[in-house]
């Protein structure tokens, strides 16, 4: 069972056009558009995935940065720690204060100076010992009080290493006036090769603006800190906020003893982040937009070099219908299968052109004439039932509405009567201009008893013309189709104006109506038929008429705009407004 319209979807059914776009828009426009998403997307993918390896690798370097930045401060550390000067001097039982401060001035204080002055990293080294005669003392002090009581000191006993290093408040006294902050890496100094029977505690404050400095890049925005194994922040950086791809991390600082517990945590991103998804999508349909919009303008002029050719041609063989063998001019030659194909057409229509001039054209077009004189003689023949009959039906109205006082109404039937009497006799084809325009006259009095003041007309015959011979019934047919086409269609009142005047032995006549127009092509393919589809006469058939009496010395000017009215114009050209009647010349 044949589906509904579905027919209308068959490719065989589709414009040569219309396959050439479902053609571009299946065949290029969506695969190039799904291959450009896809592409997209894996591109994404791999973008996000090596901006996270990115970050990682920022991590990475920034926490080597920080330890590179540290690690002069545990070597330092270690010196000191294998130093035995330092353990032998503090071993020693000095015999009065006196005896301490010149050792601590040749040897102690040079012996932990040198470690300060050669590694930056260090701001200050310091050596708590249980020997009661360093009270205070640069870079050497007793363990007191203050000192066992302090958080550093008990995490350093618990410490397996003997090494820790941590942010503490510092309260000593004897180092501080008021408590602050420090970051000191605190170390056991009892290296069991050099160490005595009393405990000694390396300090050694840090420098924070160069551990500080193990924090910077220039290639990712967001927060970093480093905290100790307390949670406490030693050192963190901030630059700026992270739109999009945020990178978070906690992980250990460095698999170093003395940073056991350290841990470095933020939230980061790429400084030159990549675009949201939307915005690739974007860009992606812009990109594609102008590629496939240049790709499509180029298939455009392709496709309608085809297109373009082929419906001036499908237009051209219309015209051959109607016998226009004129050939097909494009105005450029090509050199393809079309433009081939439109050269054998114009050596066809040439061909076919001269055989129908050289015997069929004249012929045809006399017989195409005298059959429609004789269906125009058939018509009026066929409206004569009983024409005398129909005679005295119309004299006994006229009669009757003239006893009535009709006369209005009477004079209308008498005109009506001799128009009736006019077209079905057929005597000649051939009227005078004058007898022409004295017909047209009562039958646009007879339209103005039917449309009342709706209908003006206006007659202007110059006298010289008058007597010209014009084909029976050709101005009528003209006023006649201006009153049914462009009047009666009108709202409100409108105007038939008929001309007629000889100038040089030339005779133009014109008849104009201000109607409701139309399209003069529209109009004149709607009166190609032999005949109006209401029984008047048609343009066609006139123009027809005229050509056979005057062959090619007439010229038949119809002009028409919608809204404004239609004016036909007809010109016989000199010596010709005389032409015999053929049926007299038959007969």
């Amino acid at each position: 069972m044949e589906i509904p319209g579905l027919s209308r979807l068959s490719p065989g059914s589709l414009s040569i056009g219309s396959k050439l776009v479902l053609i571009y828009v299946f065949g290029i426009f969506a695969p190039l558009l799904l291959a450009n998403g896809l592409v997209l997307r894996s591109v994404s993918r791999d973008t996000i995935l090596q901006e996270r390896i990115f970050l990682q690798a920022s991590v990475e370097n920034i926490a080597a940065n920080v330890t590179r930045e540290f690690e002069p401060v545990l070597i330092a550390a270690e010196f000191v720690y294998a130093d035995r000067l330092i353990y032998r001097l503090l071993a020693t039982e000095f015999d009065s204060f006196q005896h301490f401060v010149e050792l601590h001035r040749d040897q102690l204080m040079p012996a932990l100076a040198k470690y300060v002055s050669v590694f930056p990293s260090v701001k200050r080294m310091l050596i708590y010992t249980e020997n009661p005669i360093p009270r205070v003392s640069e870079g050497y002090l007793s363990l007191n009080r203050h000192t066992r009581a302090a958080h550093w000191y008990a995490r350093l006993g618990e410490s397996r290493p003997g090494i820790i290093a941590l942010v503490h408040t510092d309260t000593d006294p004897r180092l501080v006036i008021e408590e602050q902050s420090v970051l000191s890496v605190f170390r056991e100094l009892d290296n069991p090769v050099s160490a005595g029977g009393s405990r000694l505690v390396l300090r050694v404050d840090v420098n924070l603006p160069l551990i500080q400095r193990g924090l910077a890049s220039s290639e990712i925005v967001g927060a970093v800190e480093v905290v100790d194994s307390a949670g406490t922040t030693v050192v963190s950086r901030s630059s700026g906020a992270p739109e999009a791809s945020v990178y978070r991390f906690d992980r250990p600082l460095a698999p170093i003893a003395a940073l056991s517990g350290w841990r470095i945590r933020g939230a980061i991103a790429p400084a030159a982040p990549i675009a949201p998804w939307s915005v690739r999508w974007t860009r992606l349909l812009v990109v594609s937009g102008l590629s496939l919009a240049a790709s499509s303008l180029f298939i455009l002029v392709l496709s309608r070099s085809v297109t373009s050719r082929l419906r001036s041609l499908s237009r051209h063989m219309r015209k051959v219908e109607r016998e226009d063998f004129s050939p097909l001019n494009l105005g450029t030659q090509t050199n393809d299968e079309l433009g081939h194909l439109i050269e054998d057409f114009n050596l066809m229509a040439r061909k076919i052109d001269a055989l129908i001039n050289s015997g069929y054209k004249l012929e045809i077009e006399r017989q195409q004439l005298l059959l429609a004189r004789r269906q125009a003689e058939l018509g009026a023949l066929q409206s004569q039932v009983n024409p005398h009959f129909l005679y005295n039906v119309l004299e006994s109205i006229r009669m009757r509405s003239h006893i009535k006082g009709e006369q209005e109404t009477a004079a209308v039937v008498k005109k009506l009567s001799r128009a009736f009497r006019r077209i079905t006799s057929w005597e000649s084809d051939l009227v005078t201009l004058g007898e022409e325009i004295a017909f047209t006259r009562e039958y646009l009095e007879i339209q103005q008893y039917r449309f009342g003041t709706k209908l003006q007309v206006y007659i202007d015959i110059d006298a010289d013309a008058a007597a010209c011979l014009i084909p029976k019934m050709t101005i009528q047919g003209l006023v006649e189709n201006a009153c049914i086409h462009g009047i009666e269609q009108k709202p409100g009142s409108g105007r038939v104006v008929v001309t007629a005047n000889r100038d040089r032995d030339a005779v133009q006549v014109r008849v104009q109506d201000d109607g409701i127009g139309c399209n003069t092509t529209s109009a004149l393919e709607a009166h190609r038929e032999e005949h109006g589809r209401n029984g008047h006469v048609g343009l066609s058939n006139i123009r027809r008429r005229l050509a056979y009496h005057y062959g090619s010395d007439f010229n038949f000017a119809f002009e028409s705009s919608p809204g404004e009215g239609t004016t036909v114009t007809i010109t016989i050209a000199p010596g010709r407004a005389t032409a015999k009647d053929p049926a007299v010349e038959d007969a």
